[in-house]
């Protein structure tokens, strides 16, 4: 199934709790975010979803709070699946080692001096090891 077209299918069952209201606020809304997001959140987590608006929320702003937080947590996920491959242990992290096996596999062409020299720069806290955040922002484009 179309990855929007589940998402749409959440946000759809989650609208019943507008119940002919034009704002959800409070519980409500709590249960609304719940129903879309599948876990219970805490009152930072619904501010974080929602962009940090406070009090009652409208029917066009919750669909695109949660659209939004959707494709985000498929970005993720999709990082995380991406970061299992070089963490083939599960250990949370990535060393040099992992790192180096993954690349002269994917591209033999890549000098491990030029391997070597990408791993250090995302290693910014110089462990030997990437988190999960340090090699997202290896991966990422460079502007």
């Amino acid at each position: 199934m179309d990855p929007t077209v589940a998402h749409d299918e959440r946000i759809a069952a989650a609208l019943k709790y507008f119940d002919g209201e034009e704002v959800l606020s409070g519980h409500r809304l709590k249960l609304a975010i719940t129903t879309v997001v599948g876990f219970r959140p805490s009152k930072y987590e619904v501010h974080g979803i929602l962009g940090l608006v406070r009090g009652a929320v409208n029917r066009k702003l919750f669909v695109g709070a949660m659209r939004r937080y959707l494709a985000s947590a498929d970005k993720r996920d999709e990082m995380q699946r991406f970061f299992s491959i070089f963490d083939c242990t599960g250990r949370g992290f990535v060393t040099f080692e992992d790192y180096e096996r993954v690349c002269s596999s994917a591209a033999p062409g890549l000098s491990r001096q030029m391997v070597r020299e990408s791993f250090s720069e995302a290693d910014c806290s110089g462990t030997g090891r990437l988190t999960i955040l340090q090699f997202e922002a290896l991966l990422a484009p460079s502007s």
